[in-house]
This record gives C-alpha cells, sequence and structure tokens, in this order.
C-alpha cells in the first residue's frame, strides 16, 4: 500500500504543479495585459497634458487679444464721443452762419429794396 500511496501523492504533486503552472501563466498574462494598459493610459495622460497646455495658450491668446479689443473699443468710443462734441459745435456754427446769411439777405433786400 506504501506504493499506491506513493503514486498518489505523486499524482496529487503533479496535479498541484499543473494548477500553479496554468496559475503562473494566467498571472504573467494578467501582468502583461496591465502593463500594455498602463502604458496606453500613460500615453493618454501624457496626450491631454498636451492638449491642457495647447488649450491654455490659446486661452491665454485670446485673453490678450480680448484685452487689446476691449482697449481699442475704448478708444472708439473716447473717438466717437470726441466726434460728436465737434458735431455738435459744428452744428451750432452753421445755425449761426445761417441766422447770418439770412439776416444779410433781409438787409440786402431792405437795401435794394428802399429808392
Amino acid at each position: 500500500m506504501e506504493g499506491d500511496e506513493v503514486i498518489a501523492k505523486l499524482r496529487r504533486l503533479n496535479a498541484e504543479r499543473d494548477s500553479l503552472r496554468e496559475y503562473l501563466k494566467s498571472s504573467q498574462a494578467f501582468q502583461e495585459r496591465t502593463m500594455r494598459e498602463r502604458a496606453y493610459l500613460k500615453k493618454q495622460v501624457e496626450d491631454l497634458q498636451g492638449t491642457i497646455l495647447s488649450l491654455d495658450q490659446e486661452s491665454s491668446e485670446y485673453r490678450s487679444k480680448q484685452s487689446t479689443m476691449e482697449e481699442d473699443m475704448l478708444g472708439l468710443e473716447g473717438q466717437v464721443h470726441t466726434l460728436g462734441r465737434k458735431l455738435n459745435a459744428t452744428e451750432e456754427e452753421l445755425k449761426k452762419a445761417k441766422a447770418e446769411c439770412s439776416s444779410l439777405r433781409q438787409d440786402t433786400h431792405q437795401v435794394v429794396s428802399s429808392p
């Protein structure tokens, strides 16, 4: 019986060895998949960091352009205000000139009409 026990024990040990081999293969395959996935995710992170940097630069450029445009707009508003004042002054001068012309016409008409 001792021989049978040794054979049975040997079979159990062989089965355990085979089971451990399969577990090791499975573990190695999982580890390889994990490493590939980690490399893929690392590349994605690097790509996203590059995109973020690019978008940050683009945002900074747009903020700078917006600031410049706001300054330009303020300058243009000032010019509009100045031109509005000049227009009002010119309209006043025109009214005075028209009144003076009208007065001169009347004077001329009176001078021409009187004997």
